[in-house]
């Protein structure tokens, strides 16, 4: 929407992340106040508001006030490959609703003219979206960044892995897998006393055939039938190529043995017996081995999504380090402590220290007096 002009205001350069004088050379005398022309907004259908000009139909009303062609063809220009045009228009109608109701709610139907602050703001705004948001999606991070990322081991190893298995197990544990605890007559009459018990449950398991996000929640209900009935989820890792298990906790091979010839989505075809008991073993997924870097496209594009608003701030912090005398601001300090400076800042900080604490005093004053 276009914006009518009142007279102008007087104020210094500023931008919005901080009050900064423009930067100078200690023999060079600063720069002279700047004069900001400030807008006045008033909800009309002149061309001011609406940018609607002569010859320019409307594609819709709202409140009275037309939406121009030409704004719509603009937002169909800007919106993604593919958006629905009924959507387009949709947001400009919910866009045009809003400013109205900005404008008449902070002024009664009449002309508001936003603080320097407001104005600040919203600059400040547009140049991050237009920067950080719009100007630098996923395919824009920086190969040097990804690199940074796939450092960390946790997403090599996502991307970099022996196969994998998920296990949901319903289990009658005896004893602790030594000899001497699972040689006793107890332990004996347990493994005897499970193998019937067992049996009997898988073929309850078969008949009713239970999904997998069920299993946990029907332990109790199977208890019923198998009093000493336990269960337990856990991952292993398989070397097809050497055909054994890898890691730093490794499962009886029975188990492994059983669930490896098992297909993903699928109850093991039998109890099975390991050192420490029975086992009704569901194979809940099977990830194929992995070894894939950078290189890969795929790679490139996972990391660059998962991690985009980790290297939004980045992009970030190494902008305002252009900008600021980075050391003198606290909060930018931690980020780019292991940073050299590049060269000198674009613009020169100078805080006022006495009236900073003359406004901090004030304030405090203003909520001791008012505290809700």
């Amino acid at each position: 929407m276009a914006l009518s002009i009142t007279p102008t205001v007087r104020m210094a350069a500023v931008f919005a992340v901080a009050a900064v004088a423009a930067g100078c050379a200690a023999d060079v005398a600063p720069p002279l106040p700047t004069r900001l022309t400030l807008p006045e907004l008033r909800v009309t259908a002149d061309p001011s508001w609406s940018g609607r000009t002569d010859g320019d139909p409307a594609v819709a009303e709202v409140g009275g006030i037309p939406i121009p062609a030409s704004r719509y063809r603009r937002a169909l220009a800007a919106a993604d490959p593919g958006a629905d045009p009924g959507k387009v228009l949709d947001d400009l109608v919910v866009r045009e609703m809003l400013a109205q109701a900005a404008v008449q709610t902070a002024s009664d139907g009449g002309a508001v003219r936003p603080g320097e602050a407001v104005y600040q703001r919203a600059l400040a705004t547009r140049l991050m979206r237009d920067r950080f948001i719009e100007g630098f999606p996923p395919s824009a991070v920086p190969l040097s960044d990804l690199q940074e990322v796939f450092k960390i081991p946790q997403v090599r190893r996502k991307f970099n892995h022996l196969r994998q298995y998920a296990i949901q197990d319903y289990q009658w544990i005896c004893c602790g897998g030594d000899t001497s605890s699972c040689s006793t007559p107890d332990a004996v009459a347990c493994f005897r006393e499970g193998d019937v018990a067992m049996q009997a449950l898988y073929e309850t398991i078969r008949l009713h055939t239970p999904e997998s996000v069920d299993l946990p929640f029907l332990v109790e209900k199977y208890r019923v039938q198998v009093p000493q009935l336990n269960y337990q989820e856990y991952d292993f890792a398989y070397d097809d190529a050497k055909r054994v298990q890898r890691g730093q906790m490794l499962f009886d091979d029975n188990v492994v043995n059983e669930a490896v010839a098992t297909a993903p989505g699928h109850f093991a075809s039998k109890p099975v017996r390991s050192g420490f008991g029975w086992h009704i073993m569901f194979v809940r997924d099977i990830k194929p081995p992995e070894n894939r870097d950078l290189s890969d496209p795929g790679v490139r594009r996972e990391i660059s999504e998962f991690f985009h608003s980790r290297f939004q701030q980045k992009q970030l912090v190494d902008f305002l380090a252009t900008l600021l005398p980075y050391r003198n601001f606290r909060q930018l300090e931690p980020a780019l402590r292991d940073r050299p400076p590049e060269g000198r800042p674009k613009y020169d900080v100078h805080l006022y220290v006495e009236t900073l604490a003359e406004a901090m005093a004030a304030t405090l004053a203003q909520k001791e007096e008012e505290p809700m």
